[in-house]
């Protein structure tokens, strides 16, 4: 981690900074060549895990020198009009901008925060931590949802006293709800979500949601036309943790079992899970084993079964 308290792109075994492919310019202007998303997500994770284990004696050497590092930070790197975080790359590693992801792993990161500084009596910092996600959700609300086309934005680029936004889908706006920013009975969320369903489920045998409109990575030369790119695991799976997320009942919850399965039937035989997979044949592409892949099914299998075993009580 950084002195400042945030973590570059890569990192040696040794724990020496590694090859980083984000530019340090953009414009001619320095930038940290960073995805926010990356520390915000760590605290993320490392409330789950307490809330799982309980273990305060793994936590308790981390507070000062990981949270509360990674957590001020993210309170200091943002705009001080619109409260949002300053442009950073996106989790796909392909833009620089204020991306609707980035700002939900933020807030998520700012509640563990929150969450880890009361159990350790630090209140004072629980409410400085809380108070700035309050005040990113509504940056988010105001800048980043799109009134014209009644969903969120993937991304914005500051432009006067606002943003312009990008109107591409993207399964990323999916964290809005998988990182518990907003409510998946949102209005605004349930708009968000059937243009990602109607735009970036693969209407083939196969089937899968891509990434986002027109995307050309790893793209075959032998893919039909009119898709909006290659199905991947990740974006098949958070499809179906919406679903998760919102389900009231037993028969809601089915919904998200469809996706699960895909994942399973398009896994090779081994049981590994590629990145993405071929629009018409299925045969694996990219990364194979994909380690994000593989922890998202987990964590989406985990998540139903908590959903099941809630409404069996």
């Amino acid at each position: 981690m950084s002195e400042d308290g945030y973590l570059y792109q890569h990192y040696n075994p040794d724990g020496s900074l590694a090859s980083n492919w984000h530019p340090w310019l953009v414009d001619g202007v320095e930038v940290l060549p960073i995805q926010e998303d990356s520390t915000a997500l760590i605290l993320w994770a490392l409330w789950i895990h307490y809330e799982s284990s309980k273990d305060i004696e793994f936590i308790r050497p981390l507070y000062d020198k990981l949270i509360k590092k990674s957590a001020d930070f993210m309170v200091i790197h943002r705009d001080p009009e619109t409260k949002l975080p300053l442009p950073c790359y996106d989790l796909w590693e392909e833009r620089f901008g204020v991306h609707t992801f980035t700002v939900a792993a933020v807030i998520a990161g700012l509640r563990a925060a929150a969450h880890f500084a009361r159990l350790f009596q630090d209140a004072s910092q629980a409410e400085k931590y809380d108070n700035v996600a309050d005040q990113m959700k509504e940056g988010l609300t105001r800048h980043l949802y799109h009134t014209g086309l009644k969903r969120y934005a993937r991304s914005g680029y500051r432009k006067g006293k606002g943003y312009e936004l990008d109107e591409v889908i993207d399964v990323s706006l999916t964290g809005l709800t998988i990182l518990e920013t907003l409510p998946p009975r949102d209005p605004r969320i349930v708009e968000t979500m059937e243009a990602i369903r109607r735009e970036l489920w693969l209407k083939t045998p196969l089937e899968g949601c891509a990434r986002y409109q027109n995307d050309v990575y790893q793209r075959p030369s032998d893919c039909p036309p009119n898709i909006p790119g290659n199905p991947w695991f990740i974006s098949t799976l958070w499809v179906g943790e919406y679903f998760i997320s919102r389900a009231e009942s037993l028969q809601e919850l089915h919904e998200a079992i469809p996706y699960l399965e895909w994942c399973v039937k398009n896994a090779l035989p081994s049981g590994v899970l590629a990145e993405q997979i071929h629009p018409v044949s299925g045969s694996p592409l990219s990364v194979s084993p994909l380690t994000w892949s593989h922890s998202s099914f987990v964590w989406a299998v985990l998540q139903y079964t908590d959903k099941f075993n809630s409404f069996k009580k």
